[in-house]
This record gives C-alpha cells, sequence and structure tokens, in this order.
C-alpha cells in the first residue's frame, strides 16, 4: 500500500501531464458562452454543447489575435487539452481559433478559385482599362448600406459630370448571391440602352461570412460576362474575394473604388489648360516668325523711301524711250533696208553678164519683201512698247504730277503728309511734273479739328 500523500498542486500537475499527453493537437466545436480579450492580449472563451462547457485561453503569442469570436457564435478551436494547477480547471490551450466550418469553406473556395482560374476567368489577358472620362456610371448594391453613401460623395467631390444609376440589390443573406448576379446582368442591358461606361459592384465592410455572396460562381460568371468593365468594391483589406479576381479592377473599398475609377475634375481642367496652351503655341509660332520676317522686309530702304526707289527705273525708261528706234521705227527699218542694199551690192553678190538694170529690179524687189515682212514686226513691236509706257506711266507716282500735282519729300526722303511733320527752318524738295523746287519752311499751320484752315 502506497502511503504517499500528494498535495492538491502535485495531483493537478500529474493530470495535467497526462491530459497533455494523451490529448495534444486536437479540435474542438461548441458555442461560446464567454468571451474576454484582455489588455494583455490573451483571448479567454467558454464554449458550450448541450451537456457541458469547457474554459478556451488562447495566449497572445508573437502576434496579436486578429480573430475575436462573440458570444453565441460556433467556433472551432485547435489546441492541447491540459489542466490550470493553481486553480484545479481543466482547458484547452489554443493554438488556432476559427469560425465552425470554416476549414470547409476554404476548401470549396480553393476548389472554385481553381475551377474558374482553369477556364480564364482571371486571366489578366482580358481585363479591360477603364475609360479615362466616365460619363455614366452603374453602381450594384444595397440602397440602405454605407458604401452607396460613399460613392455617391466621392463621385461629387471629384467628377461632378458622372450620372450615377443605382441597381440596388442585397450584399449579404439568403439570395444575395442571385440578386448581385441580376443586378450585373441589368446593368450590362441597361447598357445598350443609354451607354454605361462601367459598373462598380460592392459592399461595405464585415467579417468573412457576410462576405460571401462575392465569392460565388453565379457572381463571379456575371463579372465576367459583363459587356463593360467591372470594378469590385468589397469592403476590405486584406483577404480578396473571387469576385475580385474576375473583375477588370479590385478596389479595397466603396470610396477607393471612385476614386480609382472617376478623374478629379481640377486636374482635368488643369490638362485641358495645358493642351490649349501647347496648341496656341503650336499656331502662333509661325505667324510670329512670318510677322519678324515681314517687320525686316518693311524696314529696308525700298519701303522706307518709296519714291526714291522709283526715280531709278524712271530715269532708265526715260533714256530707253529717247533712243532711235523708239523715235522712228520705220525710218530704222529704211536703215536697216539700206544697209541691205549696199551688202547686195557688193561684188560677192553680182551676177555675170546680167544688165545692171536688171540686179537694180532684184534689189528693188527684195527692199520691198523686206519692208512688208519687217513692217508688222516693227507695228506690233511699237504697240507692246506704248502699252507698257502707259500702264507704267499709269502705276508710276510721278503720273500725277503731270497732271498739275506735286510731292513733297522731307529732308530724309520720305514723303510728306502733314504739316506738323516738319518744322519751321526746315529744308524741304518739291518734285514737279517737269524739275524739283528746293525750299525752306518758314511758317508750319495745322488744321485742328472745328478750325478753318489759315494761309501760310
Amino acid at each position: 500500500m502506497n502511503e504517499r500523500i500528494y498535495t492538491p498542486t502535485e495531483i493537478n500537475r500529474l493530470a495535467r501531464d497526462l491530459l497533455e499527453a494523451h490529448y495534444d493537437g486536437i479540435w474542438v466545436r461548441g458555442e461560446v458562452t464567454e468571451s474576454t480579450h484582455h489588455s494583455s492580449g490573451h483571448l479567454y472563451l467558454s464554449v458550450r454543447d448541450e451537456r457541458a462547457v469547457l474554459r478556451i485561453v488562447q495566449f497572445r503569442g508573437v502576434r496579436p489575435i486578429s480573430y475575436v469570436p462573440q458570444i453565441g457564435e460556433q467556433v472551432d478551436a485547435y489546441g492541447t487539452v491540459t489542466i490550470y494547477p493553481e486553480g484545479g480547471r481543466y482547458q484547452l490551450r489554443a493554438r488556432a481559433i476559427r469560425p465552425a466550418g470554416d476549414g470547409d469553406l476554404k476548401q470549396r473556395l480553393a476548389a472554385l478559385k481553381a475551377k474558374l482560374e482553369l477556364e480564364g476567368l482571371f486571366s489578366p489577358e482580358r481585363k479591360r482599362k477603364l475609360p479615362p472620362y466616365p460619363r455614366r456610371v452603374g453602381v450594384v448594391t444595397s440602397p440602405r448600406g454605407a458604401a452607396l453613401r460613399d460613392i455617391v460623395t466621392v463621385a461629387e467631390r471629384r467628377w461632378p459630370l458622372v450620372d450615377l444609376y443605382l441597381f440596388p440589390v442585397r450584399v449579404q443573406g439568403e439570395g444575395a448571391e442571385a440578386e448581385i448576379s441580376r443586378g450585373i446582368e441589368d446593368a450590362g442591358r441597361f447598357h445598350h440602352e443609354v451607354g454605361l461606361d462601367l459598373i462598380i459592384v460592392g459592399r461595405g465592410g464585415g467579417p468573412q461570412e457576410d462576405l460571401a455572396a462575392f465569392n460565388t460562381e453565379g457572381v463571379a460568371r456575371a463579372i465576367f460576362a459583363s459587356p463593360i468593365p467591372v470594378v469590385s468594391a468589397v469592403g476590405h483589406e486584406v483577404d480578396w474575394t473571387i469576385a475580385d479576381l474576375v473583375a477588370d479592377l479590385r478596389a479595397p473599398t466603396p470610396s477607393a473604388a471612385v476614386e480609382m475609377a472617376l478623374p478629379l475634375l481640377a486636374e482635368a481642367l488643369a490638362w485641358v489648360r495645358e493642351q490649349m496652351r501647347q496648341a496656341r503655341g503650336a499656331l502662333l509660332a509661325p505667324l510670329e516668325r512670318s510677322e519678324i520676317a515681314l517687320r525686316r522686309v518693311l524696314a529696308r530702304r525700298v519701303f522706307r523711301t518709296p519714291v526714291r526707289a522709283l526715280l531709278a527705273p524712271l530715269d532708265r525708261l526715260d533714256t530707253a524711250l529717247k533712243r532711235r528706234p523708239f523715235r522712228d521705227p520705220f525710218a530704222l527699218a529704211s536703215a536697216r533696208g539700206d544697209r541691205l542694199g549696199q551688202l547686195l551690192r557688193r561684188r560677192a553678190f553680182r551676177v555675170p553678164f546680167a544688165p545692171v538694170e536688171v540686179r537694180e529690179q532684184r534689189l528693188d524687189h527684195l527692199v520691198d519683201r523686206l519692208a512688208l515682212v519687217l513692217r508688222p514686226r516693227l507695228m506690233a513691236t511699237q504697240a507692246r512698247a506704248d502699252q507698257a509706257i502707259a500702264r507704267l506711266e499709269g502705276a508710276s507716282p510721278l503720273g500725277i504730277l503731270t497732271r498739275g500735282y506735286s510731292l513733297t519729300l522731307r529732308p530724309d526722303g520720305r514723303t510728306l503728309r502733314r504739316a506738323a511733320e516738319v518744322s519751321e527752318g526746315e529744308r524741304i524738295e518739291t518734285l514737279l511734273a517737269e524739275g524739283r523746287l528746293r525750299s525752306r519752311v518758314e511758317e508750319v499751320v495745322t488744321d485742328e479739328p472745328g478750325t478753318e484752315a489759315q494761309p501760310a
């Protein structure tokens, strides 16, 4: 008979060793009746079934605990059955706690993801770019959720030119999958009627089970079949849903979806102003270069003193008109005939043994023929010369002088148009039809508005 006497602490430790040796790495499922997340970071739970209650403790470990079950939830806890020696209560020291059935859900999601990925629903090549300046946007979400208010608020602030079209659906619970799928399809049909630019589908944040509708095959295929780009805006930052993987663009929140899909009005206006500035510069630069070239040409002397520039050509024309061909074209023809006669009288053109009368007749005949040939040409030349002279005289500023007018020049050669352009004592030059006059200004009289001109 063993008469050793054990203390309560020793008994509890023996029981702890036995339990931990035989019940390590087991799963326990139950309904949460108590839940305390201590300030130290440890989590204390009580779970029950129809007959018993079990204490569960999860220590903080290296990282803070991310999942804190609420009272009434069904949870699965994985760990080791042990006894707390000081209190004598046995409990489950958990290493992981998750919602009940979460493992089955992850397996189903993994299988669905693999199936859709194999069919090409997640392919990056099929994802479409969003239009840069949307005009009409469809929104598939709950009409009573905060997501809709966030979308409207951000859209009005960023791009007030957009029109939002709501397709109300339930985003969680029974029937949510069918309503979301139908809402996306309705938006696609509405696009063919009014021309939607894109669709935003999503909801606000929540626990993983509330996002179940966005992890369904029906919603995934509706997004894939959409005729226009789809933005997934499910309010969760960490995990990705099936809808996120199929959509053309994934946004972490509904507000972020609007910021990613709609431009900022101020930035768009700044871009338009910059484009207008560049276009204006491209259009005006050639004109400015042409203006500079024109100013250089106008600055030449010929444009500063046009009258003097015309005097030299007119002098040359006058000299040409005084030449003999223009004075008497028929005399020129006669002189040419005389020279031809002299040439024909040379010995080289004489006919041996021909009588003198015959040679004279031939000479007269040749002279007459020459006159007949040259006379029309000379007359035509004279007519063209007369026309050219008439045009030159009509275009010449000096042509006006022959009608009794005069042209007054300043000392620098510029034409004098107003009396105020000269001063008393300044020398001026007056061009007449024949000759020039140089004089000095004795008095300058200007005609002021409302007064009569006074004689100089």
